[in-house]
């Protein structure tokens, strides 16, 4: 991702995701949406039932979902 983006090797990529980020405008965290604590377990078992879910690389239950729901608000 850095080769195509063309960003120095000692760039770290978070920092400059999180700056375009800001720089867009567009929000950060999912309490910025609107999205609630007590929405987050039901969010996150739709999402495990997802097939797009099923194609990471990385394989995620609702448990794994809802830590990362929780992280993001």
């Amino acid at each position: 991702l850095r080769q195509v983006l063309q960003l120095p090797a000692d760039m770290n990529l978070a920092e400059w995701s999180q700056a375009l980020i800001l720089k867009l405008g567009l929000p950060i965290r999912l309490s910025e949406l609107g999205v609630i604590r007590d929405s987050l377990p039901e969010i996150a078992a739709v999402a495990a039932k997802d097939h797009l879910c099923q194609t990471n690389p990385r394989p995620a239950n609702a448990a794994d979902l809802l830590v990362l729901l929780e992280n993001a608000l």
